[in-house]
């Protein structure tokens, strides 16, 4: 990583977690400690995220997968808050018969229609009551496995790609769906996708991707092959750094993000 002069540091600061180069808010729920109640729910084999058909076993060292409020879960972007993982802490009031560990972790794989902002519905069959709580968001535990892909109904001619297996949540997308095309800017689904309908067709693969993070960092990276609904590790072996990493990119303001 790149030392940077102390101007360059406040224009990343400002660049990368303000807002200013795009509209997923998801940066908040690392930043700010969040505050609501816990719920249980039983949890689907399909979340809204899309995410539990092909968790990586790192999955499994979380406490919980929750559900978020709908205004977390879409973060101003559709689905900006699907796959952050957090952790929490049961702050030891509420009401009901099985309260939260006092500290947790989870992975948000689901939205929670009557959650208001702050709070947390966990998939737990025999959980009660509600909780008072307290939250934030933090890099999820995947160690040394690298970013995933996962096409869904994709074709040489449409596609509509996960980013998985990703230690910070994933800010937006780029694809260069010809080998002499250029990047276009891709749109998030409000399941945890990305589709293109910019992009040149027919496709070809591998094709390249190009990832922001919410920490600022850029990925460049390879999807291997056409094949849908199989977890597919990019051709590039990449992985995001930890959210308190934030990192410049000599050009990175002109990336288009």
């Amino acid at each position: 990583m790149k030392k940077v002069a102390y101007l360059k540091a406040v224009w990343l600061l400002v660049g990368v977690w303000g807002l200013a180069d795009g509209q997923n808010t998801a940066v908040t729920l690392y930043q700010n400690q969040q505050a609501g109640e816990a719920t249980y729910f039983q949890e689907s084999l399909f979340g809204n995220c899309s995410i539990s058909p092909t968790l990586p076993a790192w999955g499994d060292l979380l406490t919980y997968h929750v559900a978020l409020s709908p205004t977390q879960y879409s973060s101003g972007d559709s689905s900006g808050g699907c796959g952050v993982c957090l952790q929490g802490t049961y702050l030891g009031t509420g009401n009901g018969t099985t309260p939260p560990p006092n500290t947790f972790t989870a992975l948000v794989v689901d939205q929670c229609p009557g959650c208001n902002v702050g709070d947390l519905d966990l998939a737990d069959d025999t959980g009660d009551g509600r909780w008072d709580i307290s939250w934030q968001a933090i890099d999820c535990p995947v160690g040394n496995d690298k970013l995933a892909y996962l096409l869904q109904g994709s074709n040489p001619f449409f596609i509509k790609v996960g980013v998985r297996n990703h230690r910070i949540a994933p800010k937006s997308v780029q694809i260069k769906s010809q080998t002499n095309a250029a990047y276009v800017m891709a749109t998030r689904t409000s399941d945890n996708f990305f589709t293109c309908t910019g992009c040149p067709t027919p496709h070809d693969y591998p094709m390249p991707i190009r990832i922001l993070g919410i920490n600022g960092q850029v990925i460049d990276d390879l999807i291997p092959a056409l094949t849908n609904d199989v977890l597919q590790t990019g051709v590039n072996n990449q992985q995001f750094l930890s959210i308190n990493d934030l990192i410049f990119v000599d050009g990175f303001e002109d990336l288009g993000f």
